[in-house]
């Protein structure tokens, strides 16, 4: 009897990550230079579920050094923060919403004085503002020269930035204008806060989801587990503590997401034993349930005692493949928004990462079209054996089976057109935008549903997986006949009603007429 992998890879990751460090989340550390150039600003994003604000108090700003080559007797600090609506597009322009100017078909962020001669704005060294379209805060942090000293610190007055306006992604923008001014050190950090909490608004359904999809996978494990130990070991088949284990990977990655965003929202930080366990507990989920799937399609548990090993060790290898890259995935998306938040972004820098995260997600579709050409191709031939051999009972629960398998992954083909359509077209507003990401989870979470019931515990589940079907009261033996009174025993429960036309006989048994031996079964691996 084979059971489930201990996957090796989450214990590891977890106890790696068991020290207490913590991931830049809504609390976000900046340390480096605004330098004095006015060709472009630094900027960091968030969301916000207004009435919200963004706190500049923990922010230091100070002149590390004296330059000669600055000739200006004072350098201004723009900070900026407005809100950038989801109907100004993926690249929005904000100089349609009041900062910068379009100048020569690009956007010239700072005034300068070549700008101020033609008009377009009024102080050379500032942020251009055209306060007719802008509406959102406002500050400014004025260095004259000679103060602050050397390693003096500065800091905003009124460094509360209070939004109560839309809901959504909001642009925190800083700006040292002036040319000739002088460079300017940040160190700190800064966060954003929402009404209930540092959790970003674009998260916060997503919160809610986790909790009730935690709940729903409690109920389905205390069921599964309490019907296995009723009918243990009289019933007991080894591929129920796979599908358990299943079940079991789906919760604790509920409950762990659910606890990465209570912290999350309670203090504004990440800790990253729950951030990379999450990680963990999901790849490790979505694996198993590939596996699983790949199993049953063989006939575990219908037709067959054991997967052969040759067959088995395929399974572990293209399981061990789709985790290493989807870990893989997660983690460089991970590290993708860490560098992100954890300081300014300039409007002169090109994000990074987002080869790798295309390579890896092509990856990973190869590897899915790969494990559904399995699954069908094995439960194809299985189900023909199963028609061959007239197993007509078990072949009703592949049929149900099957029409699981492509619902759920029509279902998983137009979850992907939704999510390209999204990120192309962003039609949904920044707070919903979660609705498309977790709905993939409906999808696992329903599918292990359906093998759960369709194997479920029960007291006939060992005679059915490994006894033959045949004919009583007829003279030739060799044909059975579907009804509609015949019932799968996995998809209600037992009575003696179901077996009044068929006697259950171990398949090493003597077999009458043709029939001798056992079902013929080929442990087939989709070529």
């Amino acid at each position: 009897m084979r059971s489930p992998p201990h996957f090796g890879i989450l214990l590891s990751l977890c106890l790696i990550l068991l020290s207490p460090t913590t991931v830049n989340a809504e609390i976000r550390e900046f340390k480096g230079f605004l330098e004095p150039f006015s060709f472009f600003v630094h900027y960091s994003t968030g969301y916000l579920l207004t009435p919200g604000s963004v706190d500049l108090s923990h922010l230091a700003f100070s002149t590390p050094f004296q330059d000669g080559s600055r000739t200006a007797n004072f350098t201004t600090i723009d900070i900026a923060l407005f809100h950038e609506p989801t109907s100004c597009g993926p690249n929005c322009d904000w100089s349609t919403l009041g900062v910068g100017n379009v100048n020569n078909g690009g956007i010239q962020w700072c005034c300068t004085a070549e700008a101020v001669k033609y008009g377009h704005c009024t102080t050379a060294g500032r942020l251009i503002y055209n306060t007719t379209l802008f509406t959102g805060e406002a500050r400014t942090l004025d260095i004259q020269q000679g103060n602050p000293a050397v390693n003096d610190d500065l800091h905003v007055s009124d460094p509360t930035m209070a939004m109560t306006s839309a809901s959504g992604k909001y642009v925190l923008i800083m700006a040292n204008c002036n040319d000739l001014g002088r460079e300017v050190m940040v160190d700190g950090s800064y966060a954003f806060k929402s009404r209930h909490g540092y959790l970003p608004a674009d998260l916060f359904g997503e919160w809610h989801y986790f909790v009730i999809v935690l709940g729903a996978y409690i109920v389905l494990a205390a069921w599964y587990a309490y019907a296995m130990k009723q009918h243990y070991p009289e019933s007991y088949i080894s591929i129920q503590k796979w599908i358990l284990t299943t079940i079991v990977l789906g919760l604790v990655e509920a409950l762990i997401r659910t606890l990465d965003y209570i912290v999350w929202n309670a203090f504004g930080r990440r800790f990253g034993f729950l951030l990379y366990c999450g990680i963990a507990a999901g790849v490790s989920k979505h694996t198993m349930a590939r596996c699983l799937l790949v199993m049953v399609s063989l006939g575990w548990g219908v037709t067959r005692h054991e997967i052969v090993a040759y067959v088995m060790r395929r399974i572990q290898i293209l399981g061990a493949l789709y985790l290493t890259i989807a870990a893989a995935a997660d983690v460089v998306a991970i590290i993708t928004l860490i560098k992100e938040q954890s300081s300014f972004q300039s409007t002169a820098q090109e994000l990074e990462w987002f080869g790798a995260e295309a390579i890896l997600a092509l990856l990973l579709i190869g590897i899915n079209i790969l494990y559904l050409i399995w699954i069908l191709a094995a439960m194809t031939k299985t189900m023909t054996l199963l028609a061959n051999s007239h197993q007509n009972r078990k072949l009703v629960r592949y049929r149900q089976l099957r029409t699981l398998l492509l619902t759920f992954s029509a279902y998983a083909i137009a979850w992907f057109i939704l999510m390209r359509s999204e990120v192309l077209y962003k039609f949904l507003e920044p707070t919903q935008a979660w609705i498309a990401a977790v709905l993939m989870e409906l999808d696992y979470l329903g599918m292990i549903t359906g093998v759960a019931i369709l194997w479920r515990p029960n007291e006939h589940a060992r005679d059915y997986a490994y006894d033959m079907q045949l004919p009583v009261g007829e003279e030739d033996g060799n044909e059975l006949e579907l009804t509609e009174d015949v019932v799968v025993p996995s998809a209600a429960e037992e009575s003696t009603e179901d077996y009044q036309h068929f006697v259950e006989v171990p398949a090493s048994a003597p077999l009458p007429a043709a029939e001798d031996g056992p079902l013929p079964v080929e442990d087939g691996v989709a070529t």
